[in-house]
């Protein structure tokens, strides 16, 4: 048996909008607070994270997903946080716009693969992560870099398919490579 790590994502490609996730991620370069940032090209939201699963299995979860009906929606990405405020890990820009169909969206995704025996998950947080905190100096430096950036506004962007992806873990990073794209609807 050949194991692979997969997930479902939505790809966030819109080049203003990664400008301006760069920007605030050079804006966190100074020796109180070590990030591990992700690539610009592997930014996205994931709408079910899978995990190792047997490759003989991917022709079942691409049936599953090709069964979901949904419509093509638009996502703002709008203020930015931290994952949790007491011990911060994780760098996050929230969903405001789009995000009850983001939400419907992951639920179907989820209910379909619960159907081949993927446990469901409970608590779904719709947010895009920016970065993996490594080492934070002082800690209220960097609460107080993310409320001055707090209601930054990303910009928008349409959401017209989710992806089966393949995870390579490196020790220079994760590779992402798209197993197979699922377009939504009115696209």
């Amino acid at each position: 048996m050949n194991y692979i790590r997969v997930f479902i994502a939505a790809d966030i490609d819109d080049k203003e909008i990664v400008e301006k996730i760069s920007v605030v991620k050079n804006s966190f370069s100074d020796g109180n607070i070590k990030i591990k940032f992700v690539e610009d090209e592997n930014l996205h939201l994931t709408l079910k994270f899978i995990g190792e699963v047997d490759e003989r299995l991917i022709p079942q979860i691409e049936e599953k997903m090709l069964n979901i009906k949904a419509a093509a929606f638009t996502i703002t990405l709008k203020n930015i946080g931290v994952f949790t405020p007491r011990y911060p890990r994780v760098l996050w820009i929230g969903i405001e716009n789009g995000l009850a169909e983001l939400v419907k969206l992951a639920s179907a995704i989820n209910t379909n693969l619960n159907s081949l025996g993927f446990r469901l998950e409970k608590d779904f947080t719709p947010h895009l992560t920016i970065g993996r905190i490594k080492y934070v100096k002082d800690k209220r430096q960097l609460i107080e870099r993310i409320q001055a950036l707090k209601n930054l506004d990303f910009g928008s962007m349409l959401i017209r398919c989710f992806k089966l992806k393949k995870s390579t873990l490196t020790p220079a990073g994760p590779i992402y490579q798209t197993i197979k794209e699922f377009k939504l609807e009115g696209v």
